[in-house]
């Protein structure tokens, strides 16, 4: 299995306190059909499909609640969640790929169920 975190120099101490952090925000871009799987218990919800398709209002959205948090953005790959971390970043925001739910699911406490989505 790929190792992302490593790959991306990420420590996993380090982003552990991220996620534990007021200071953040877990950010989950995966479909609902993947959501099915399970996601980290601490996670919002914005499948990709639904930022891509209205990106203007998503921005503005994120920006008004959540512009004093880092963004730390996840998927099943850590493709998806690059693009969304890459695009929200241009657009002001603070944010971090932290990859694939597979592999953060092996340090992270997950739940399985509906995932509240951010609106």
């Amino acid at each position: 299995m790929f190792n992302f975190l490593a790959e991306n120099n990420i420590d996993l101490q380090d982003l552990t306190k991220k996620m534990e952090s007021d200071n953040s925000l877990v950010l989950d871009v995966r479909e609902d059909h993947e959501i099915e799987q399970g996601h980290l218990s601490n996670a919002k919800w914005m499948p990709l499909s639904e930022l891509s398709s209205d990106p203007e209002s998503h921005v503005t959205m994120l920006k008004e609640k959540f512009s004093d948090k880092e963004i730390l953005v996840y998927c099943r790959s850590g493709n998806r969640s690059g693009q969304t971390a890459s695009f929200l970043k241009a657009a002001g925001l603070n944010t971090l790929n932290i990859g694939a739910f597979e592999e953060l699911a092996q340090h992270f406490e997950t739940k399985d169920g509906q995932l509240n989505k951010i609106n």
